[in-house]
């Protein structure tokens, strides 16, 4: 039983959650992301299984390694970004080096400090603005550089907590810049994004929000 035994942290939407796991490695976890691991088998093999998005920063020992649907990262003793979110899985190392694989397939790759991989049908080096610009979750804050439509509203409900209704053309293939507070309401923040599309909103009487085009 005490082999088997998983503790899953699961981070609802609306809320970030940060967790320390048995050896002081820390999890800083975004919104609708699951975390797990086998407390009673961590001194001997240090994996933990991600979905959704989360910011490790590793203490130095054995291998540490994350496991994911689509790629696994591991490292010795570093601190990184995890997102699998919208069918991707996308390393960004923030210090030290870590080795991204494709579960897939036999390619692999190191990572060293601001360096960023992306796995979506093959595996890829990518070139990013800044770190500030891939972190920009852990501080509150959005930014979204030609990011898919839909996947701008779909963040936006995982942040806020809410619902988003889309009737409105193209939005798995129209992209969206900007960068603003998470401080700002719901409100706020769709007035943002829709304003440039001509798109208006409704908040309807259950909470949740209906975006059409005029």
């Amino acid at each position: 039983f005490f082999g088997l035994y998983t503790r899953t942290i699961h981070c609802t939407r609306g809320e970030h959650l940060a967790y320390t796991l048995p050896d002081g490695s820390t999890i800083e976890m975004n919104a609708a992301s699951e975390v797990s691991y086998h407390p009673f088998w961590w001194s001997i093999k240090r994996t933990v299984s991600l979905e959704g998005e989360a910011f490790f920063s590793v203490k130095k020992g054995s291998n540490f390694t994350v496991v994911s649907q689509k790629g696994t990262t591991q490292v010795l003793g570093t601190s990184f970004n995890i997102s699998t979110r919208n069918d991707h899985y996308e390393v960004f190392c923030a210090t030290g080096k870590v080795r991204v694989a494709a579960n897939n397939t036999s390619e692999e790759i190191i990572l060293t400090s601001n360096m960023f991989a992306r796995i979506n049908g093959k595996l890829e080096v990518v070139n990013v603005m800044s770190a500030d610009h891939v972190l920009a979750w852990k501080e509150n804050k959005f930014h979204f550089n030609a990011r898919v439509l839909q996947e701008v509203f779909d963040e936006i409900e995982r942040q806020y907590d809410i619902t988003v209704q889309l009737e409105v053309d193209k939005a798995t293939e129209l992209t969206y810049s900007g960068h603003f507070n998470r401080s700002k309401t719901p409100e706020e923040v769709l007035n943002l994004i829709c304003h440039p599309f001509g798109y208006t909103f409704v908040k309807q009487e259950n909470g949740n929000y209906k975006v059409s085009q005029n």
